[in-house]
């Protein structure tokens, strides 16, 4: 099979023992990667910087790190990785979730079998805990015509899922430096150059929820960033001006309520809980 590339980054924040459970997830692989970005965003906590160093010695593949001396944000950091990558295939990982045993060689053999797709992803399952205990679902669709349809309100991929070709994300200008949005931005921006994108229905991954995951999907940045995503997709033709303003008046509702009434919505109605 082809070789690739995983992209993770890790931030100040970020749980080492959490940190741990994904690198084991990597190295458990049916299928392993050729090459691991791993982007420090600014300074990691001595316990992270032991985890990693753990993680990089007897490993069978090259492991990269960026440095950046300050925390520039997701996407910044995820745009730098993407430039360091040595292959074409670019398999996305996330510093607290768990990859299945078989994602990485489902989505090479998807790309080696569908040669004009751009962007593979697949459904999640979500945990708060005990990976054994799924809470719930974030199921999106597989066929690109769908994709197009759900994207005009929602992100039509799950980010931490995603595979990439080094080269179309490129062409779309890489990622951008939009905090929280950074992927949908990227979809987006994808649908406006014509990109292929697919997702399989497996659950891949198994992410973890809480952590402030609710609370970061509130307030006014929030608000200013996700109404500037959907003017440029308007701009692009992506968008009606009905949509755009139906979209941007719904994201204005859903920031407006508490935290604690956004996680239900998001648990009971756009995520399928327990399913």
């Amino acid at each position: 099979m082809a070789k690739f590339s995983v992209l993770m980054s890790i931030y100040a924040n970020d749980d080492p023992a959490h940190l741990k459970t994904a690198f084991d997830s990597i190295l458990n692989q049916t299928l392993v990667p050729s090459q691991v970005i791993i982007v420090e965003d600014g300074p990691l906590t001595d316990d992270a910087m032991m985890v990693i160093n753990k993680f990089k010695q007897g490993t069978l593949f090259e492991i990269t790190i960026i440095k950046n001396e300050v925390n520039l944000g997701l996407g910044a950091s995820l745009a730098k990785g993407v430039m360091a990558s040595e292959y074409e295939i670019i398999v996305r990982a996330d510093a607290d979730d768990i990859s299945v045993s078989n994602r990485f060689e489902k989505l090479i053999n998807y790309f080696e079998n569908n040669e004009d797709v751009d962007i593979v992803g697949s459904n999640i399952a979500e945990f708060e805990d005990d990976p054994k205990i799924i809470t719930g679902k974030r199921v999106v669709p597989t066929e690109h015509k769908d994709i197009l349809k759900f994207a005009k309100f929602r992100s039509p991929m799950n980010h931490p899922a995603v595979a990439l070709k080094k080269t179309s994300i490129l062409e779309v200008g890489n990622y951008s430096d939009v905090r929280n949005l950074e992927d949908y931005d990227l979809w987006l921006r994808a649908i406006a150059a014509n990109l292929t994108m697919h997702n399989l229905s497996d659950n891949l991954v198994l992410m973890r929820t809480g952590n402030g995951m609710y609370s970061r999907r509130g307030g006014t940045k929030y608000f200013k960033s996700y109404e500037k995503i959907k003017r440029n997709a308007y701009h692009a033709g992506i968008l009606s001006i009905f949509e755009y303003i139906a979209s941007v008046s719904i994201i204005g509702i859903n920031i407006a309520i508490p935290t604690s009434l956004r996680e239900v919505v998001y648990k009971r109605i756009l995520h399928k809980e327990g399913r």
